[in-house]
């Protein structure tokens, strides 16, 4: 399915009248078009078809992504780390992270990841769209060492002692 350039979403689906064509479909009471039309149901053919079992679709019946809640906040909390330590990566880098976790994990992913040895642009965007409140992903700057060490506990103290000393009427 093509995205949405207009930002639209989909209407959850009414569970009781997916199972209610199918039940008709199967029956031969209905015919495959005309209980997709009834239903309004022109988007879940494929479930009326195949006679899918609706109870493990999702509400929205949203492409099943290859990582399941935990699994990707894994990857969330990761980046995080990561750039705390000062050590930014890049969209390349998540995109190669995600891959080596699914691989590793068993899940299912496209076959063009194993091709790329990455996942691809599309599962970035998406994944980026479900966490933008938590993920910043830009280019990581280059920080010189000696300002990476300099920041240290002692070297903080010291400044926030000399600043008490400047400023004795500073509160705790």
């Amino acid at each position: 399915m093509p995205r949405s350039k207009d930002n639209i979403k989909r209407t959850s689906i009414a569970k009781t009248a997916l199972f209610s064509a199918i039940k008709l479909v199967n029956e031969k009471k209905c015919s495959l078009r005309g209980a997709t039309k009834h239903f309004n149901l022109r988007h879940y053919e494929h479930c009326l078809k195949t006679g899918k079992d609706a109870s493990d679709l999702h509400d929205n019946l949203a492409a099943k992504k290859g990582f399941i809640g935990n699994e990707e906040l894994l990857l969330v909390d990761y980046t995080q780390e990561a750039g705390k330590l000062q050590y930014g990566l890049t969209s390349k880098d998540v995109k190669r992270l995600a891959y080596e976790f699914a691989m590793k994990n068993n899940k299912k992913y496209p076959a063009q990841w194993d091709k790329d040895q990455m996942a691809g642009e599309y599962w970035l965007r998406l994944f980026r769209k479900r966490h933008q409140k938590q993920l910043a992903l830009c280019k990581p700057e280059a920080i010189s060492i000696a300002r990476s060490t300099a920041f240290n506990k002692q070297n903080v103290q010291l400044t926030y002692e000399n600043y008490k000393k400047l400023c004795p009427n500073a509160h705790n």
